[in-house]
Parts: structure tokens; C-alpha cells; sequence
């Protein structure tokens, strides 16, 4: 059923590296003081940027993170768009459907908890 295989790409972004790898345990982590860097200066000495707020928009993690994320909402807005169009089980139907509106407000916060008010694509 390729209703159900799109959903489940939504689900398979959580653990992604975009979503939880390093952008999201360093850049934000160390920013706020939930993870130190440890280890002596010299050695991943790029994560000192974050923890001195001198890192800029350009920034890998910074970057990888904002696309990462709109990436997931594109992927629930397919499901959200496209699986109301197919013939099949409504109870199955509106439970993807939910599950995908779910998961793109999932997405969402984490743009606005990271990078302020950001635009809605729905």
C-alpha cells in the first residue's frame, strides 16, 4: 500500500541524521548548555562556534538542520495532499492523514523553537 510507504517515510526522517545527529545534539545542545564539548580544545574545536554564539546561518549544522526539517514537512505535505485522493479504507485513510498533520507540526516546532517564526506550508 503506498498510502501507508509514504507515511512511514515521515516516520523514518525522526531518526535521520538531519534530525538527530549532529545538528541536533551539538548545534542546539551545546548552545544551551545540555551537552559540553568535553575533550581538550584543540580537538572538534568547530563546536567551540556554538558554544560562543559565534557561529552564522552559513554553518553546516545550522544549515543541514533548516533543510532537513522542511524536508520532512514536504514529505508530510505529500501525504497530507495526496492521500485523500486514493480509493481505499476511510478509517486507514484518516489515520494517515492525522498521523501526517502529526508529524508536520512535530517538524514545525522544531523550526520555530530553533530559528523563530518561520513560514507555514500546508
Amino acid at each position: 500500500m503506498m498510502q501507508c510507504v509514504a507515511t512511514t517515510a515521515i516516520y523514518s526522517f525522526l531518526r535521520s541524521w538531519e534530525n538527530t545527529g549532529f545538528p541536533a545534539q551539538y548545534v542546539f545542545g551545546v548552545t544551551g548548555d545540555d551537552v559540553e564539548k568535553g575533550s581538550n580544545p584543540g580537538d572538534a574545536s568547530f563546536i567551540n562556534a556554538y558554544d560562543n554564539f559565534t557561529f552564522t546561518m552559513s554553518d553546516e549544522g545550522v544549515r543541514g538542520y533548516w533543510i532537513g526539517q522542511w524536508q520532512a514537512v514536504n514529505r508530510a505535505n505529500q501525504v497530507i495532499t495526496n492521500v485523500p485522493k486514493i480509493e481505499m479504507d476511510t478509517t486507514l485513510k484518516n489515520r494517515l492523514i492525522a498521523e501526517a498533520k502529526m508529524l508536520r507540526a512535530y517538524f514545525y516546532f522544531n523550526l520555530v523553537r530553533i530559528y523563530g517564526g518561520v513560514p507555514i506550508f500546508d
